[in-house]
């Protein structure tokens, strides 16, 4: 089958010769490389702050003990997430104390504490429907 004559494939291998050159091979290499290190620079920054906030918590936490104000601060810093102190306590409690704040900051727009704080349990308005579509997103809807 003849080729079309208003088609010219010389640009075509021109361009891919110029692509070709070492040049460009190491400017791409070189692009890919500072990209990786700014990636690892990302997750260093991030071991450190946490790192530093959990180095935070231990020094406070014997301080703190007696300190309402300065206990909550200081999970504040670690967390991110206002928890009171008697639910700092509920969760210190329990024998998966670290998870049990990691859980709570995943999930607390929709919980609230007992009014003893002995237990957590799910906002009126939060069904378990509405926390299962936040959770999982388009996937959840999608596979009902």
């Amino acid at each position: 089958m003849s080729q079309p004559s208003g088609l010219d494939y010389s640009m075509l291998k021109d361009l891919i010769n110029h692509f070709a050159t070492s040049e460009v091979i190491s400017m791409i290499g070189a692009i890919v490389l500072i990209a990786l290190k700014q990636c690892v620079d990302l997750v260093v920054k991030f071991r450190t702050k946490k790192e530093s906030s959990i180095q935070l918590l231990l020094q406070n936490y014997p301080a703190a003990k007696g300190d309402f104000y300065l206990m909550e601060q200081t999970i504040v810093e670690r967390y991110r997430v206002p928890i009171p102190y008697r639910g700092i306590q509920l969760f210190l409690r329990n024998d998966f104390a670290s998870e049990s704040f990691v859980n709570y900051r995943l999930g607390y727009k929709y919980l609230v504490f007992s009014s003893n704080y002995r237990s957590i349990r799910l906002l009126k308005s939060a069904t378990r429907t509405t926390i299962e579509q936040w959770l999982f997103g388009s996937l959840y809807a999608t596979v009902q």
